[in-house]
């Protein structure tokens, strides 16, 4: 059981005012573990609540927030540790409705919204609150991020010294460092006080603006201990949200809009690692039959970007113009897949 965060570190992070007895007639609310449930199975939800239950400190809270009549028939099925609130929405609501949600349920100076398909790892939270304590005015905490069945980490790299990032170096862990996976951020009442909630024109991409516009108000204090399970599975590939109409603005206006506040290098990077993103999914989809619609997201990232003509986005689009050029990458895949085995 990990320390409580103790008043003054709750005072820094924006929680109450030092020397306050505003909550004195109740306990203070130092983390807030909140899990939104969606399609995951009971089993799932129960790895993932289990794991935070562990390991939440004595000022902690678990709020478990079911999205619709079927999230709220698999947590029947699941067992709750004492103490723990669920706040169920009987209708189905979009995704940022639902996480601003859990910004409304949570009462804690830190906020982490676990997702229901993942976990943590022992001392995620002990790495975190360490963190908030070394560096109490950042704007997000987070530890690195691995899959989910990757071996646990051990001592060696829970006693790993946490670093701050700011500025570009903070623009880059969210946009490309590949140990960042959405789900190990913890963000702060601070934060959201000074810059509000997830904002509903980013809609399903809504982390990639948010995430941003939070690190803006003091950086991320970085734990490297790999302490976030990512969970990736079938069910998390949805074309239709990359091909929607409005996947483009969402998504890569999203990304270009949270860095402005750091600056013009950390904008190009946005659009670069846009580009490369959205150009390998779109000759994914090509290759799995969906040729026209990934032509015009293609059209729309280059209008978006670049006005003027994209050598890569080019070269992608007369990629998948080509069954045969496609059908040999579906070829080649097919080896690399066969010697790997």
């Amino acid at each position: 059981m990990s320390e409580a965060l103790g008043n003054e570190t709750h005072a820094r992070l924006g929680l109450v005012d030092a020397g306050s007895d505003e909550h004195a007639d109740g306990p203070q609310v130092g983390l807030s573990v909140c899990i939104p449930c969606y399609s995951a199975s009971a089993a799932m939800i129960q790895e993932s609540i289990d794991s935070a239950a562990s390991q939440l400190p004595s000022d902690a809270e678990l709020v478990v927030l079911p999205n619709g009549p079927r999230a709220i028939e698999a947590l029947d099925a699941v067992t709750l540790p004492a103490g723990a609130r669920v706040v169920p929405s009987v209708e189905v609501l979009d995704l940022v409705t639902n996480w601003n949600r859990c910004l409304d349920a949570a009462g804690g100076a830190l906020i982490h919204i676990l997702h229901e398909d993942d976990a943590v790892a022992p001392g995620f939270y002990r790495a975190v609150i360490d963190t908030a304590r070394r560096f109490p005015g950042a704007g997000l905490y987070s530890t690195a991020s691995q899959s989910f069945g990757a071996p646990l980490p051990g001592e060696d790299a829970l006693a790993a010294e946490p670093e701050l990032l700011v500025g570009l170096d903070a623009a880059r862990f969210l946009l490309v460092d590949d140990r960042h996976s959405c789900g190990n951020i913890v963000l702060t009442r601070r934060a959201l006080e000074l810059h509000g909630g997830f904002l509903p024109a980013f809609e399903y991409s809504l982390d990639e603006e948010a995430f941003l516009r939070f690190a803006s108000s003091g950086g991320i204090g970085f734990h490297a201990a790999p302490l976030y399970r990512n969970r990736a599975h079938a069910e998390q590939l949805r074309h239709s949200s990359w091909l929607r109409e409005e996947f483009i603005r969402e998504y890569v206006g999203g990304r270009i809009e949270g860095t402005r506040v750091f600056g013009n290098d950390a904008v190009a990077l946005a659009e670069r690692s846009s580009v490369e993103r959205v150009v390998s999914v779109a000759v994914t989809l090509a290759q799995a039959g969906y040729l026209e619609e990934s032509l015009q997201q293609l059209e729309r990232l280059e209008a978006f970007i670049h006005p003027h003509r994209s050598r890569r986005i080019q070269v992608a689009k007369v990629l998948c113009r080509s069954r045969t050029a496609l059908a040999l990458m579906r070829a080649r895949r097919r080896v690399i897949v066969g010697r790997r085995r």
